[in-house]
């Protein structure tokens, strides 16, 4: 996993390897460590794995991001894969944050779209 940060409050991860708990975990703590210096912040997350969404991994993700839903701006998922089309949708009814999934060719209308998201 690589992670990024392209403005004050937008954080990226780029991931290319299976995504499980252990994972969310370790973006979750980034994450944490980016809210403690900001009130609201946007997410920027590009999953290029070959592997299928991990079920555990997802509910992780979700119920910590519900739980700090009021601190996130807007999030955008980055993946070929319609699994990930359809979790954005599925975060988009529980988030106050704009949620949006955009294909790996859009990468650039992503990061444009995140990082403006003030």
């Amino acid at each position: 996993m690589r992670k990024f940060e392209f403005a004050d409050h937008v954080v990226g991860f780029i991931v290319d390897s299976h995504i499980d708990v252990e994972l969310v975990e370790n973006v979750k703590d980034q994450v944490d460590s980016l809210l403690d210096k900001h009130q609201k912040i946007s997410l920027y997350f590009e999953d290029n794995s070959q592997d299928t969404l991990d079920i555990s991994a997802a509910f992780n993700d979700l119920s910590y991001e519900i739980a700090q839903r009021k601190r996130f701006n807007r999030i955008a998922l980055v993946s070929d894969k319609s699994i990930m089309s359809f979790y954005s949708k599925v975060k988009s009814i529980f988030m106050t944050a704009e949620v949006r999934s955009f294909k790996n060719k859009d990468r650039l209308d992503a990061l444009n779209w995140v990082s403006n998201g003030v």
